[in-house]
């Protein structure tokens, strides 16, 4: 086949580079075009990733302060404990003070009333004694020791002189 005269082959080759070219500057803007996409959702994704990171610093900046502000409250909590230990241990020996004063209190009285138990049952026997002589005086019984009775009456100051 031949070629007509206005289309030699330097022509065609011009036609083809021409075309080719022209290819290649279309390749090229698709291609630039996708470049420019990629680079906007790459642009857009570093916002994001930005904005993302900004808020976890701002989350772990909060959250440090919590751990900060809990490890304050368990300072004082230990100094409240450690103030209650202490508090406590001092009402015990104030406890244990005010117990053994009792106890001594409390054995001085029954030392006390057991001395008052003694005398008042030596009363009663003498009293029950007078008693006796006095049933016997009224029952008229002459036959008793008078004279043992009246010293035992001087004896115990209840009967005058």
């Amino acid at each position: 086949m031949q070629l007509p005269e206005v289309l030699t082959q330097h022509n065609v080759l011009d036609v083809l580079n021409t075309l080719g070219v022209g290819l290649l500057g279309i390749g090229l803007i698709i291609i630039y075009r996708a470049l420019i996409v990629r680079s906007k959702l790459l642009s857009k994704s570093l916002i994001e990733i930005k904005v993302a990171y900004d808020t976890v610093v701002l989350l772990m900046n909060k959250r440090c302060e919590e751990v900060d502000l809990r490890f304050e409250d368990e300072k004082k909590f230990r100094g409240l404990y450690l103030t209650l230990v202490e508090d406590a241990e001092t009402h015990k020996a104030k406890i244990r003070a005010w117990k053994d004063d009792e106890l001594f209190i409390l054995q001085g009285k029954i030392t006390h009333l057991s001395e008052r138990l003694r005398q008042l049952e030596k009363e009663l026997q003498e009293l029950t004694a007078i008693n006796h002589y006095l049933k016997d005086l009224l029952a008229g019984d002459e036959t008793r020791d008078f004279q043992a009775e009246k010293e035992l009456l001087h004896r115990s100051g209840r009967f005058g002189s």
